[in-house]
């Protein structure tokens, strides 16, 4: 937590009690404040290709790494690092900033989904063997859970902040707690791919032939219907339909949802429906859902928050200015 020491000085009448609280440090730390921003970075990984795609929040695509062996699944470490499940070649990259890239593991059987716990190791899920590895920092692997089942169409992992792990099966959502005791989530008939937990810890998964996205509850109860959106991603483009096929799901640090759909109809910005391939939508909070880029050429996504310097309203800078100005005075008298 970030410590602000602030000094009084009551003894010069023109700075006054209040400004003669403030401190530099104070406020530059108060416009900081106000000026930081960020932006979403999405990365896909392009399966046929071998490579990593960087889509910026215009909808830009640009290629950030390549010569890999069927990447899937993505997920980023605290520290900003992009790690790659192969399923080519059992191996696990690890990419860096600069997109720089390494082997941070080998030997896995077609691993396809990966995720973060709150402590920083790493999990991945291996349809192969139907197997899910936990590995640690120093990419030692050991044996998580077993006899999975996960279906023909990929394997999706997710964690929550208490360090439970989320993965689905053909037909359900299992969690594992850190002990690695199972326990499952939901089941049906529909084919469940992608999953999520918001900031509140509930579930979203995605129903791929049922065109839809559900939430769970923490106890795993089903808060929405079961062939629509929740609320406030409800205001769709389009209504849940058949066609639609969702697979991977994130969530931002704002709470925004991004989805990825290998097939997805929607109404176009002439009115015309559009069906489209491997489409990246974003479900704003506040109800702005929009298609943020199609034919990305995959459906694993990652997400990255990107620092950003805003513009400043002219309020903003009058307020710098009188506050600048009244430090100077205080400084010199």
């Amino acid at each position: 937590m970030r410590q602000i020491n602030m000094v009084f000085r009551f003894n010069h009448p023109t700075c006054g009690r209040w400004f003669g609280s403030l401190s530099f440090g104070f406020v530059f730390l108060l416009l900081g404040g106000l000026f930081a921003q960020a932006d979403d970075v999405v990365y896909v990984s392009n399966s046929g290709a071998g490579t990593i795609t960087r889509i910026d929040p215009g909808g830009n695509t640009s290629p950030f790494a390549s010569g890999l062996t069927r990447p899937e699944g993505l997920a980023f470490d605290d520290a900003g690092n992009l790690f790659v499940a192969n399923s080519g070649d059992g191996t696990i990259s690890k990419i860096n900033s600069l997109g720089t890239v390494s082997t941070f593991v080998s030997g896995l059987n077609g691993p396809a989904a990966l995720t973060f716990d709150p402590g920083g190791n790493l999990y991945a899920a291996s349809p192969g063997d139907q197997t899910i590895l936990k590995i640690n920092s120093n990419g030692n692997p050991s044996g998580f859970a077993a006899g999975m089942a996960f279906d023909g169409d990929g394997a999706y992992l997710a964690a929550d902040n208490a360090g439970n792990i989320y993965a689905n099966t053909a037909h359900s959502v299992e969690r594992f707690d850190a002990d690695g005791n199972r326990s499952t989530v939901t089941s049906g008939f529909n084919f469940f791919e992608g999953v999520a937990i918001d900031g509140s810890g509930n579930l979203y998964r995605a129903l791929q032939n049922a065109g839809s996205v559900g939430c769970f509850g923490g106890t795993g109860s089903l808060l929405t219907s079961l062939n629509d959106y929740p609320a406030p991603y409800n205001n769709d483009l389009f209504n849940a339909a058949f066609e639609d096929a969702p697979c991977d799901l994130a969530f931002d640090a704002n709470g925004n949802l991004y989805a990825t759909f290998s097939n997805l109809v929607f109404d176009g910005a002439d009115g015309t429906t559009v069906h489209d391939n491997d489409v990246l939508m974003e479900f704003g909070v506040s109800g702005d859902n929009h298609v943020v880029a199609t034919d990305i050429g995959g459906t694993y996504i990652a997400i990255q928050s990107v620092p950003v310097q805003s513009v400043p309203e002219p309020g903003i800078w009058a307020l710098a200015s009188a506050l600048a100005a009244v430090l100077y005075l205080r400084r010199r008298l």
